[in-house]
């Protein structure tokens, strides 16, 4: 069984990364660009596999490294979705 990669947050905190945690992310960043919630839920389930997938070879990755592989997951068709997910940090 593979084990999760281990995030390393912007203050140097570790914890396991928790795609829970992405998928409520990218699916609040998907309800804030006016999806509908059945959208919002299947936008963030392919980005939470795509973004699981990228990283499982990996035994750590940086919270920047995740921001950046999400927004680019969710560039192009999604680009309201990618804006409000890089700077929601900045919007709260």
């Amino acid at each position: 069984m593979a084990t999760k990669p281990l995030l390393v947050k912007r203050h140097g905190k570790i914890e396991e990364f928790d795609e829970r945690k992405l998928y409520a992310s990218v699916y609040s960043a998907a309800l804030n660009a006016h999806l509908g919630e059945q959208a919002a839920e299947g936008v963030a389930d392919k980005t939470v596999r795509s973004i699981k997938k990228q990283i499982s070879k990996k035994t750590h990755v940086t919270s920047s490294d995740l921001k950046t592989l999400v927004v680019e997951e969710l560039g192009g068709e999604e680009n309201d979705i990618a804006y409000l997910y890089r700077h929601h940090l900045d919007l709260c």
